[in-house]
């Protein structure tokens, strides 16, 4: 899903339009309105969440380029469920990881979903054991290009209990949209 150029033009087309017809003091407040507005009251209508253009920058460029952010922490072993618990109480504290994204007039915006829908595909166990940093980035390799659907949360998260000595390893992958590598650790660190 990528940005809809009929939709981008047909809304410079509008602001053209109402730039030649509005008298002049009221020409840059509509404009304005519809520039940063229309947006805003669309959410409200539909009950979703503005999307920054930052984020919706993300869906620029050719269909075939992936912008996902990929990290890797090994940590004091948890048991998976008791992993899962975390995850499960960072998707209530951080509502972001809860949401979706949906297009609505050619603009992107966040949707909420439930954690119960979306925990079993976020959060896994890693598809086979992994025991070396080869292993690792064989399943990095293989799953970095994969796109992410947008009916769901745009973040992954692939767990595996015993990996090495007293360690468990975490693989997070996430769309550019939902935030950059300093927003990753922050959250691995968290």
């Amino acid at each position: 899903m990528k940005v809809d150029i009929v939709a981008c033009l047909s809304k410079t087309a509008l602001i053209l339009l109402v730039v030649f017809l509005a008298p002049w003091p009221w020409t840059l407040p509509v404009v304005a309105l519809i520039t940063w507005g229309y947006q805003y009251a669309i959410a409200w209508y539909y009950g979703v969440h503005c999307m920054p253009t930052m984020d919706s920058l993300c869906f620029m460029g050719d269909d075939d380029i992936r912008v996902n952010v990929i990290s890797l922490t090994t940590m004091e072993r948890f048991s998976f469920e008791q992993a899962k618990e975390r995850i499960r109480k960072y998707m209530t504290d951080k509502e972001k990881l809860r949401w979706k994204i949906v297009s609505i007039w050619g603009d992107y915006y966040w949707q909420d979903t439930t954690i119960d829908e979306n925990i079993d595909y976020v959060f896994q166990k890693i598809p086979r054991e992994v025991h070396s940093e080869k292993d690792i980035e064989k399943i990095v390799n293989e799953d970095l290009n994969l796109e992410m659907p947008l009916n769901r949360p745009q973040w992954r998260m692939w767990y595996q209990e015993n990996y090495q000595d007293n360690y468990s390893i975490c693989i997070y992958k996430a769309h550019h949209s939902l935030g950059d590598g300093v927003s990753s650790m922050n959250y691995h660190m968290g």
